[in-house]
């Protein structure tokens, strides 16, 4: 059995890296069931996307891509 974990994470870089700087990615609802995941699976995806810089969750607004893997981090 894979682990769902590390699934979502490589699924949800692939999407980074294929979405526009300031787009905003689907709502977790969405990508949980794109991915065949829970909502709370998708959120810890998000939150480690988050810490490492390539996301911003906002709320009432969702989360936008702030840069891509291979672009300088910028703090904020």
């Amino acid at each position: 059995m894979s682990d769902p974990h590390a699934a979502a994470d490589a699924a949800l870089r692939t999407q980074v890296r294929c979405t526009a700087t300031g787009a905003r990615l689907p709502a977790e609802r969405v990508l949980a069931a794109q991915l065949g995941v829970g909502r709370a699976v998708v959120r810890s995806a998000l939150k480690r996307l988050d810490a490492n810089g390539l996301v911003c969750t906002l709320s009432q607004v969702g989360t936008v891509v702030v840069r891509h893997e291979n672009e300088t981090r910028r703090t904020r």
